[in-house]
């Protein structure tokens, strides 16, 4: 029984490396990113969140400068806007993907708190 799996096995990996399944460069680029994407996900355990340091904690000073400071305040808000109003001249000389990857991108920025927060323990 086991004998006749590997056999199975070896003729069904000479039949994919003979055909033209994985030839084309995409194929072989897609197929990584499916197996790459579905080991994520088997190994992948529950997700982690942090709360926002209290006052009088560690690096609750640093916190409190980068993202309430910053992020939160008129800095984050201007920046924002900016690279959203980039976004839209993009959008307007055709240059579509660089169009939606500045709108992400402004999204990003002026929900940066909660995303910190999200994040969590993943990094």
């Amino acid at each position: 029984m086991k004998k006749n799996f590997i056999a199975r096995t070896m003729a069904l990996l000479q039949a994919i490396q003979g055909s033209a399944f994985l030839a084309s460069k995409w194929t072989q680029r897609g197929f990584t990113a499916f197996v790459l994407m579905t080991l994520t996900f088997l190994v992948a355990r529950g997700a982690h969140a942090i709360t926002a340091p209290a006052a009088g904690s560690l690096f609750y000073d640093a916190y409190d400068i980068v993202i309430n400071s910053m992020l939160k305040g008129a800095v984050g808000f201007v920046a924002a806007i900016l690279i959203f109003a980039l976004s839209i001249g993009l959008f307007l000389m055709q240059k579509v993907i660089p169009g939606i990857v500045g709108i992400v991108c402004a999204a990003i920025l002026i929900k940066a708190d909660t995303i910190v927060t999200s994040l969590g323990a993943v990094f």
